[in-house]
């Protein structure tokens, strides 16, 4: 890729400027955008937590 060389460069640049992980949710737009993928996975993970549940209690006891 063309672009792949200079998003590499300069996510490396910004990487060495954080001091901490807040970094990163400094700004408002950032912040939003953490706890939207946060709220995004853990809902994921609910879903996949009652599913299973749900299908161990269903499924017939072997004989």
């Amino acid at each position: 890729m063309v672009l792949g060389e200079i998003i590499e460069a300069k996510l490396r640049t910004s990487m060495a400027r954080v001091e901490t992980p807040l970094d990163f949710v400094n700004r408002p737009v950032s912040a939003t955008i953490a706890i939207i993928i946060v709220l995004a996975v853990t809902a994921h993970v609910w879903t996949e937590i009652r599913n299973y549940r749900q299908r161990r209690t269903k499924t017939p006891p072997s004989a």
